[in-house]
């Protein structure tokens, strides 16, 4: 689930939620909506918290699901 890989990540990098939002420029309740399971990031997020995290989108986000209704 994405909201299981993104915080496992996170914390390995010993993120907290606002210092990769910070790092992601995206807003913070964007990492929590995220973690939590409310909604998926779009499309533009999705780059920029796997260039955040150091990883592909396709390791973030492997379902290829795009955050789009």
């Amino acid at each position: 689930m994405i909201e299981t890989r993104l915080r496992k990540r996170r914390e390995a990098r010993k993120l907290s939620q606002s210092k990769l939002a910070y790092l992601a420029q995206v807003p913070a309740c964007v990492i929590s909506d995220c973690e939590c399971g409310k909604r998926l990031p779009w499309p533009a997020a999705r780059k920029a918290l796997a260039d955040a995290l150091n990883v592909s989108e396709a390791e973030l986000f492997p379902d290829g699901n795009t955050g789009e209704s």
